[in-house]
């Protein structure tokens, strides 16, 4: 089975609403997800087995999140 094949799910609760979210990894290893709750987009990317960073996008309109 090719590494690109691999369909594994990713799952975490939304930093904003807490909502729980779920993603598949691309071909590039990022995980992109839009909160169905606030419409936060978040891009994860997993750097090694111990180093994630999740970068977290507000909806058009809105100034300031919810945190």
């Amino acid at each position: 089975m090719d590494e690109r094949d691999d369909w594994s799910s990713f799952s975490w609760h939304c930093p904003n609403c807490g909502d729980l979210v779920t993603g598949y990894k691309n071909r590039e290893g990022f995980i992109k997800v839009e909160c169905g709750t606030c419409h936060s987009v978040m891009v994860r990317r997993l750097k090694n087995h111990r180093h994630n960073s999740i970068d977290i996008f507000t909806p058009i309109g809105i100034v300031e999140m919810m945190v």
